[in-house]
């Protein structure tokens, strides 16, 4: 139990980090905003000249669009592949922990082939006898999210590169479902017919699901996998 009550530990902490630069990224993202609107109004001000004056708004034109735009997009993107990578890694690291403690119930288990989600959990499943099945609501929501995150990961989020009309729909479908059942109209599609996540909720709320489903398999495999401490008996020496 040693191993998974260490990893458990890791987790939580790994998850705070999350949530501290979800915030980071929106706070730093609101400064420049507000900062760039302060700096066009002083400038424009002081302006007097018709062709400078065009060539300010210009400017601002340019760094509005990228800090309303372009880099809102980039970073939530960013950090939604890195939670799902985090997410994958920490049930492949379960796996290799309940491995390790079931051999002190002497019992050997065959590890996942593959470092997939998916391939995790059918080995918690079939293989270790954890009782996850309990949160197939909250896995078929991160399922989903899954399924986004490749979208953004392989396709650049459109839909246009894709040419398999299955995995189109299966892409198309995985976003119906996060804008009705886990954040309302979270992702849109812009300009471009490029989809980004419109809503910074859905970060959060991955973050949250994330949580909540790793902090339940690592409880239940704690359960499965409990290790007995050595009753430690201190005898008095004779005198």
């Amino acid at each position: 139990m040693q191993a998974l009550k260490i990893l458990q530990s890791l987790i939580e902490f790994k998850i705070e980090a999350l949530k501290d630069y979800a915030k980071e990224i929106e706070n730093s993202l609101q400064e420049k905003q507000a900062e760039l609107h302060s700096e066009f109004k002083k400038e424009l001000d002081e302006v007097t000249d018709d062709d400078e004056r065009q060539r300010m708004i210009d400017w601002f034109l340019d760094d509005n669009l990228k800090f309303y735009d372009d880099f809102p997009k980039m970073q939530r993107d960013a950090l939604f592949l890195i939670s799902y990578s985090f997410f994958e890694l920490s049930l492949a690291r379960i796996c290799q922990m309940v491995i390790r403690d079931a051999k002190t119930k002497k019992l050997t288990l065959t590890p996942p082939t593959k470092v997939y989600a998916y391939a995790s959990k059918k080995f918690l499943d079939n293989v270790a006898n954890v009782k996850i099945k309990r949160k197939e609501n909250l896995w078929k929501k991160l399922n989903q999210l899954r399924e986004y995150r490749n979208f953004i990961a392989h396709n650049g989020s459109n839909l246009q590169l894709i040419n398999d009309k299955a995995d189109k729909v299966k892409k198309i479908t995985s976003i119906k479902y996060i804008n009705k059942y886990i954040v309302k109209e979270a992702i849109k599609n812009d300009r471009l017919k490029q989809y980004h996540i419109e809503k910074k909720e859905l970060l959060e709320k991955f973050i949250d699901l994330i949580e909540n489903y790793l902090q339940f398999v690592i409880t239940q495999s704690i359960k499965k996998y409990k290790v007995k401490a050595k009753k430690i008996v201190l005898k008095r020496k004779p005198a």
